[in-house]
């Protein structure tokens, strides 16, 4: 098969020959996007007694897949302005952190463990996390009390962190 995405005018931006897995199976395709204007990135899945699921981040240019991993468990991807490196929340049984991609080097790293990505800076050289954090109950009703961490990064550097005051959750 192939995969081919179009823009809302209908011009063709990007279209590659699409490959079975390693067992021969094709997996039906739930999400497409575009990141940028240099990546698209593809969720697909096919429930064959297990359930398959890949997610792949395409070259737009060649057509190439640069990275690929399981997305059973990956949620919140976001690509940085600059379009240099992708953040995402990658969770299982055992772990939940969020991860770097860098799109130019093709390396991936672990960000931080049991964070979330909140925002970046407008030129990409930035980023925020966030973390909740359990602190108890409230004893009048019963709710969930904790706190955010907001973590600044700029590069992979860790520059400042601050809390919120601890609030009730539901």
């Amino acid at each position: 098969g192939y995969l081919q995405v179009y823009k809302d005018d209908g011009v063709k931006i990007f279209e590659t020959h699409v490959e079975p897995d390693k067992d021969g199976d094709f997996l039906d395709y739930e999400d497409v996007r575009v990141l940028g204007s240099h990546h698209v990135i593809t969720i697909a899945s096919k429930a064959i007694g297990e359930n398959k699921s890949r997610m792949d981040i395409y070259d737009i240019l060649s057509g190439e897949v640069i990275f690929s991993t399981p997305s059973n468990n990956v949620r919140n991807l976001q690509i940085s302005p600059d379009e240099n490196y992708t953040l995402f929340y990658m969770g299982s049984k055992n772990s939940n952190a969020t991860y770097k991609y860098d799109l130019l080097n093709q390396k991936i790293k672990k960000i931080m463990e049991d964070a979330t990505l909140l925002d970046f800076s407008n030129d990409g050289k930035s980023y925020v996390l966030a973390r909740w954090e359990k602190s108890g109950q409230n004893p009048l009703t019963g709710n969930e009390m904790g706190f955010a961490s907001l973590y600044f990064y700029k590069g992979d550097a860790p520059q400042w962190t601050k809390r919120t005051r601890s609030y009730e959750s539901s």
